[in-house]
């Protein structure tokens, strides 16, 4: 039955109104039929205007997170693809907001971080208040923690620990990198910053914090990109390892001065898409790659030591240009998924689903592209199973709608017809 459900909450000295709408997806479920023939499912023309991360859960779910008229908003379907849970987050003063990714910790419950702003987010930059909420098993909200007070404009990725910390990567009031490490539930919010500045000498700055995973009980690892005045639009590979309990102790920081993915400010988005993994020898860092010149763009897959030393780097180009989305670890090494298209046909628009399956070593053993001509068609996260990889994703039309996508995968890269 349609519906509309309003709930409130006061949060930080703040009203948040969070308005749950089922009722415009109960009758969009459909299938399609591809030019070879095969079924996907679908969900078409949503009031979603971004998603910016999505993965599949322990439970199978797949949860999308981005942004809907300008509204936070949280998005999940089950294993069948149905609707099971959706979310979005308003701020009374008519400001905007987003959530800008989601990471599950290890009891099953989901930590979302994001921003938001008080109606002046054009115009005022100290506006912005990054923010990380945490939601249980089912989705439902359960603690918020966000400092604007602080100089957390934007909160790129955060998780917990079963101190009941939150440690959260983004972004400062500056426009450098930041972490803050918080406590709701000690005195004074058992309070940590750790902001970075610029090189009063060099002039070098590590711009934004994007990913954060916690190594041992007071270990932790970060990445994120770094630039320098020499070289604007920009960007190096960055990571640090870092002891966090009662202070916050770095151990060491890698800039990485290799290369330099290449951007503009329009592009900026773009390079926020990274993933962190930590698997048995180190650290797995997917991220968007770009070089100088219009039609450079692709994925980049860097393999880190436990000790913070860079051990590889490549680079995926797809059909001739790729667009990098997410990460995920595989039997037989690891799957990025993001979007790829001919860049001579000179338009964007006509993207379609790309999946690439690499070795451990990051040797490439097969890609997928998925899609139609005349629309924009995205993989946003991947998951192997025993006898198949699904993947989740999203398409756009003309018009600007953003529906979502779920389609299968032998585990050679080949379209799978039955989605049962």
């Amino acid at each position: 039955m349609n519906h509309l459900k309003i709930k409130f909450h006061l949060i930080n000295g703040k009203i948040y109104l969070y308005l749950l709408l089922i009722f415009f997806f109960s009758t969009c479920k459909k299938e399609i039929t591809s030019s070879s023939g095969n079924a996907v499912r679908i969900y078409g023309q949503t009031l979603f205007t971004q998603v910016k991360k999505a993965i599949i859960t322990s439970k199978d779910d797949v949860v999308f997170v981005g942004q809907e008229k300008g509204a936070g908003s949280i998005l999940v379907f089950d294993k069948d693809f149905s609707l099971k849970f959706h979310e979005a987050l308003y701020d009374f003063n008519g400001g905007t907001g987003s959530y800008n990714n989601v990471a599950e910790n290890s009891e099953g419950n989901f930590i979302f971080s994001g921003f938001g702003s008080s109606g002046r987010l054009h115009t005022n930059l100290n506006a912005m208040e990054g923010f990380a909420t945490k939601h249980d098993e089912s989705y439902q909200y359960q603690q918020f923690v966000g400092f604007n007070s602080g100089g957390l404009s934007q909160a790129y990725a955060a998780i917990d620990n079963p101190e009941g910390d939150f440690i959260i990567a983004g972004e400062a009031l500056n426009v450098s990198g930041i972490i803050f490490a918080i406590n709701p539930k000690k005195p004074l919010f058992h309070f940590k910053r750790y902001p970075f500045y610029r090189n009063p000498v060099s002039g070098e700055t590590v711009q934004r914090v994007l990913n954060v995973c916690r190594t041992s009980d007071d270990d932790y690892f970060f990445t994120g990109f770094w630039s320098k005045p020499d070289a604007p639009w920009k960007y190096g590979n960055w990571s640090m390892r870092a002891k966090f309990k009662d202070t916050f102790e770095v151990i060491d920081l890698f800039l990485d001065s290799s290369d330099f993915r290449s951007s503009s400010n329009g592009e900026i988005w773009i390079h926020m898409n990274s993933t962190l993994i930590p698997v048995s020898d180190g650290f797995m860092v997917g991220s968007y790659y770009s070089t100088d010149g219009p039609y450079k763009r692709g994925m980049e897959l860097i393999k880190m030591s436990h000790n913070n030393q860079l051990l590889w780097k490549k680079h995926y180009y797809g059909l001739g240009m790729a667009e990098f989305k997410n990460m995920v670890e595989t039997d037989f090494g690891y799957i990025l998924t993001g979007s790829t298209f001919d860049p001579n046909t000179g338009s964007f628009v006509k993207q379609k689903a790309y999946t690439l399956a690499v070795d451990k070593s990051g040797n490439r053993i097969w890609d997928h592209a998925f899609g139609s001509d005349d629309q924009m068609t995205v993989a946003h996260t991947a998951k192997q199973y025993p006898d198949h990889i699904r993947v989740a994703g999203t398409f756009q039309d003309s018009g600007g709608s953003i529906g979502f996508i779920q389609y299968k995968l032998d585990n050679s890269g080949k379209l799978i017809e039955d989605l049962n």
